[in-house]
């Protein structure tokens, strides 16, 4: 029977429509999670930080303590495995654990390093076949580097060294290639949009009131932050305004990402939300890290498409940045400022002392976490202060060597991810890995590390949500094609 041409016409449209969609991952009806559900765990997840949160600010060392296992064993005793890192992602976003009176111990110890570490053990033989060997093989070789490291490493501190090590592997490499499971990118996704849109609302009239509820808690903690700055700077929930100009950045291109991906409108609101506090953070690096996220979420979107779209509309982007930049806002302040101006010196400083570095670091590099120790050695202009950029840091931390095994492994994970059509993840991960890149984030702010492992994790679900998808739509095929044979 012949069909109408407007019928025809119609299929046509449709059918590559209904192909190309990504609205959820493909997952078994009796899997799917209920509204209410979903809802339930998310509230879940705000109520174990909140407690956390105000273990760590009144409870002493023993309150960090409590905050410390309690989220760990609430959040793997009830929640699904492919909840766990949004559950890392949410206490990191909204814990303060980097200035709490617990000691050294916890500044590695936090739940979201204990949650990733078992989301790890848990998933262990999970790795997604289209991975291949590639990835695997350079974690191997980056393990056998820095086992030679902990002996022949520029410092001493070995015990450190090893603590790093295993944060390195069990926290931020190893859940890259045990995430297999798709449904973990859409909770992730969400938490991270709900921790930005609460971090910028409380920042914006954090900057309002010239006032911070916790100023008491941080002032007080073993490593005292307080408003140094010549211009006030949001400290909100999560403390440095570097740290906050990351954490926004990240839940900012979360929010592009989000509705190209699924059309969620309600998105956009964060991304304004959290692009107008990471100006009121001041944080240059924080701007720029936004921008790359946000740019790599719009190619991301335009893959296989035309790529005009995406040139003007970074180009837009960037312009907005330039003019904004040259008005008088608090990021223009903080640019022309002399405090402004003398951060800047003091980072290109490092690159400037880089040989002395590299040569005071032994060939090994100090080992993972230690950098300043090779600074200490190498002295100069920077010796009195640490090395305020994570790359460098690294760099000098794993050697040559060992970086380029690093830097390798996270590449190839990310190539393999977009290749498959992830954009959200990677593009979280870039805007991430560019505000690392400006201060000093994983030495000083060791509980951050976690994050990177969350965001590797999900660039891998993320692309398994689309491989799903393409064997769904071959199986579909054989079907209909082996019933008409």
């Amino acid at each position: 029977m012949m069909l109408p041409k407007t019928a025809t016409r119609k299929i046509l449209v449709a059918v590559p429509a209904a192909s190309l969609r990504v609205d959820s991952p493909t997952v078994d009806e009796e899997e799917k999670e209920s509204k209410a559900t979903k809802v339930a765990r998310i509230a879940g997840l705000l109520a174990i930080a909140g407690v956390s949160l105000l273990a760590c600010v009144f409870g002493g060392a023993n309150g960090v303590v409590l905050a410390v296992l309690g989220p760990s064993l609430l959040v793997c005793a009830f929640y699904p495995r492919y909840w766990w890192p949004s559950a890392a992602a949410t206490l990191l976003f909204l814990v303060p654990f980097a200035y709490a009176s617990g000691g050294v111990i916890f500044s590695y110890l936090v739940p979201s390093t204990v949650i990733m570490f078992l989301y790890v053990l848990g998933n262990l033989g999970q790795r997604p076949e289209w991975m291949g060997h590639g990835v695997a093989i350079l974690m191997g070789l980056l393990a056998v580097y820095c086992a030679f490291q902990i002996p022949f490493g520029g410092s001493d501190n070995n015990s450190r060294k090893l603590i790093w090590i295993l944060l390195l592997f069990f926290v931020v490499l190893l859940p890259s290639i045990v995430s297999s499971d798709p449904r973990m990118i859409w909770p992730l996704a969400l938490m991270v949009l709900v921790c930005g849109a609460t971090l910028s609302v409380f920042g914006i009239t954090e900057y309002v009131f010239k006032a911070n509820v916790l100023s008491e808690f941080y002032a007080a903690a073993p490593s005292a932050l307080t408003q140094k700055w010549g211009d006030y700077r949001i400290l909100t929930i999560a403390g440095h305004p570097l740290v906050n100009a990351t954490l926004l950045a990240v839940a900012g291109t979360a929010g592009l990402a989000v509705y190209l991906k699924w059309n969620y409108r309600s998105a956009l609101l964060v991304l304004g939300l959290t692009a107008s506090a990471t100006i009121l953070t001041q944080s240059r690096t924080g701007i720029a890290a936004l921008v790359v996220g946000v740019g790599f979420a719009l190619l991301g979107s335009m893959r296989g498409r035309s790529q005009g779209r995406f040139l003007a509309s970074f180009s837009l982007l960037a312009l907005a940045v330039v003019v904004f930049m040259q008005v008088d806002s608090p990021l223009a302040q903080r640019n022309s400022s002399v405090e402004g101006q003398g951060s800047s010196e003091l980072r290109f400083a490092y690159l400037d002392n880089l040989p002395d570095l590299m040569q005071a670091s032994s060939m090994w590099g100090t080992g993972p976490g230690l950098s300043d120790s090779a600074l200490q050695k190498a002295g100069g202009y920077a010796a009195g202060f640490p090395i305020e950029s994570s790359a460098v840091q690294i760099l000098v931390s794993m050697g040559i060597l060992g970086s380029v095994f690093l830097v390798a492994a996270i590449l190839g994970v990310l190539v393999l991810s977009v290749r498959r059509g992830a954009f959200i993840a990677p593009a979280m991960l870039a805007a991430y890995l560019v505000a690392a890149s400006g201060f000093n984030l994983f030495e000083a702010f060791p509980t951050l590390v976690a994050l990177s492992g969350v965001l590797l994790s999900a660039c891998v679900a993320e692309a398994c949500v689309h491989t799903e998808q393409k064997l769904d739509r071959s199986h579909k095929g054989k079907a209909i094609f082996g019933a008409r044979a």
